[in-house]
């Protein structure tokens, strides 16, 4: 995690200092600090891109004045930061899967650049997935990133 951006929410000064401090020992780290939801919501609408929030339930549902429409749209900006998250982050292998549609739908919602062909060999070989994948009905540039570029990228061969 070294040069990421992290968000601290926390209402208690001292635990908040406490995770501050240890999240110093990233390089070129920057670490935000963040008292309740409301200045969370702040921090997550600056310029600052977050990479990771810290936090416990009470410290993003606290909100000035007692108002729980605060409290619901700090929530929809961390979901929002959740799903914008995994989109960038996750990557799904088809280990398991011989079935195209089902390959076909995680190259359409995820995106090709975020599918990549799996298998546990040499504990599991399976002839029907190699079979599988080699027929897709999918453009060959597709195929190239799912069988080998994507796996090169995310683990940087």
């Amino acid at each position: 995690m070294d040069n990421a951006n992290f968000l601290v929410v926390e209402d208690s000064p001292t635990m908040r200092q406490l995770i501050s401090f240890s999240l110093k020992r990233f390089k070129n780290a920057k670490i935000i600090e963040a008292v309740d939801g409301v200045d969370a919501l702040k921090k997550l609408s600056g310029p600052d891109k977050i990479d990771l929030i810290l936090t416990d339930a009470p410290s993003i549902w606290q909100v000035r004045a007692g108002d729980g429409r605060l409290g619901r749209r700090v929530l929809a900006r961390l979901i929002q930061f959740i799903v914008e998250a995994v989109r960038e982050n996750v990557l799904a292998t088809t280990s398991g899967l011989p079935f195209p549609p089902a390959i076909k739908l995680m190259i359409d919602v995820m995106g090709e650049d975020r599918v990549m062909y799996a298998m546990d060999y040499p504990y599991q070989y399976v002839a029907d997935e190699v079979r599988t994948h080699d027929l897709l009905d999918i453009p060959d540039s597709t195929k190239k990133k799912l069988m080998q570029t994507n796996a090169e990228r995310w683990f940087r061969l």
